[in-house]
């Protein structure tokens, strides 16, 4: 008999505006390459913007987490958008 090891999950979350929730969700997909794989099996939260990560290992998440606040890139897009979406003007997506 074989044991399979369960993935682990992860949640990658974003505040926003919630009139613009929808537009920030599509904005995301279009943009991040973050796509809902399936419903979210939990209540959402008015604008909050979520993707569920599936990883091999539970040490991924440290490792994404490390990428994705030190990429350049990722850094300049999240201020970009946070001028369309952000909660307030004086706010950024977080």
């Amino acid at each position: 008999m074989s044991q399979t090891t369960p993935s682990t999950q992860a949640r990658l979350a974003f505040w926003v505006s919630p009139e613009h929730a929808d537009d920030f969700n599509a904005q995301i997909t279009r943009t991040l390459g973050f796509t809902r794989a399936a419903p979210n099996p939990r209540r959402e939260i008015e604008g909050v913007c979520s993707r569920l990560l599936t990883l091999t290992h539970p040490d991924g998440l440290d490792t994404i987490q490390h990428q994705l606040t030190t990429d350049a890139d990722w850094v300049a897009q999240l201020k970009e958008l946070s001028t369309l979406y952000a909660p307030s003007p004086n706010e950024e997506i977080s």
